[in-house]
């Protein structure tokens, strides 16, 4: 079994007084390919055992020569139950350090964050730890 080890990422966000503080979360780099394109710039996914799916902003899939609207949309239904149409595309995924492997990702205009969720991601490792305390994330594969 093959394992990586990922530390959280720091990032600012704001607090209601408008001041900055620093919050750590469970970011991976990633590299997206589609039918032998591959980005040259890694993407910070983050990992989020609540999506149900992978979930990209279109503009990635279009750097790699998807044409994103040539499938017909899907309703995706988020927190509060926001609802957001994505288009669903075969890719494939190869993350940086660790393994590569074929999946299914969301792609959507109104997405910001490129987000890695349990159907297309977290199905394809052995195991995923989040550690906390210490801030960072193992996967075993």
């Amino acid at each position: 079994m093959s394992t990586l080890e990922v530390t959280y990422t720091p990032m600012p966000r704001k607090k209601p007084d408008g001041t900055l503080k620093e919050v750590f979360l469970p970011y991976l780099k990633i590299y997206l390919s589609y039918k032998h394109n591959l980005n040259k710039i890694p993407i910070p996914c983050l990992l989020d055992s609540g999506a149900d799916m992978n979930l990209f902003p279109a503009q990635w899939g279009e750097t790699v020569g998807i044409k994103i609207k040539s499938v017909e949309s899907e309703k995706i239904s988020g927190i509060g139950m926001t609802e957001i149409y994505g288009y669903k595309h075969k890719v494939k995924l190869f993350v940086v350090g660790g393994k590569s492997f074929e999946s299914e990702v969301y792609f959507c205009y109104s997405q910001q964050m490129p987000l890695l969720g349990r159907n297309g991601f977290f199905d394809k490792f052995k195991q995923i730890t989040f550690f906390e305390t210490v801030k960072k994330i193992i996967l075993d594969y």
